[in-house]
Parts: C-alpha cells; structure tokens; sequence
C-alpha cells in the first residue's frame, strides 16, 4: 500500500522515514527563484543518494536509480488540478499534490498500465 511522505509547511525540511523496513532522510527543499520543490535522499547515516530533484507530478524521482535500499518508488501524485508542477502550497496532505512511496508491487503494475507516460523504469532512460 502507498505511503504519502509528510510535507511539512516550511520551505526546507528534514525528515527520516521508514520504507519498507529500511529508514532513509528526505530533505525537502523549496527554491523561490526556480518556484518549485526538490528533494534530497539519504540514507540513514546521512549518505546522499540522490541530491536535489525535482519534484514533478507523475514523476517517479527514484526511478532512474537502483538505489541501495529502496525497493519501491517515490513519486509526485496529483490528487486534482491540472498543474504540472506542485507550488510552495499545493504539496503535501490534503492538497493538490502528495509525495509517496510505492512499494515495489504498486511501481511495477504501475509500469505495465498504458497510462504511465511519466513513470521511468529503474535502469531504463
């Protein structure tokens, strides 16, 4: 079952989460110059993952990568609206746009739907 990965109301956070049993760091990061939302991966001991990308919807940002860990798939999801990409306020629980982890079940009969323009395979570009 998904998990929606808290937002919190500030333009940087930093929070450790639990996904599928592994414990990671997501850095949240709001840049009002470029008007959009990046995050950054770590894992437990602070080693990064992935630096500073962008969060866009229907995009699986750990999707390129095979990453020591992460089984499933965090992406961006639009729960309505027809914006491309989520704003300082319509990102996080109960707004326009949610962060959440697939696990790996969901990401891979996500990829078998026609309707997966914007999910990347891991390991395929």
């Amino acid at each position: 079952m998904s998990y929606e990965i808290n937002v919190p109301s500030s333009a940087w956070s930093m929070q450790t989460v639990t996904l599928d049993g592994s414990l990671f760091r997501i850095e949240l990061k709001y840049k009002e110059r470029t008007e959009r939302w990046y995050m950054t991966l770590k894992d437990n001991t602070g080693i990064d993952l992935l630096t500073e990308k962008k969060l866009v919807d229907g995009q699986v940002i750990t999707g390129l990568w095979d990453l020591p860990g992460v089984q499933g798939a965090i992406a961006v999801q639009r729960n309505f609206g027809t914006d491309v990409y989520p704003t300082y306020d319509t990102l996080g629980p109960g707004k326009q746009f949610s962060l959440v982890y697939l696990t790996e079940a969901e990401y891979t009969l996500l990829l078998q739907t026609e309707d997966n323009s914007n999910y990347v395979a891991r390991g395929y570009r």
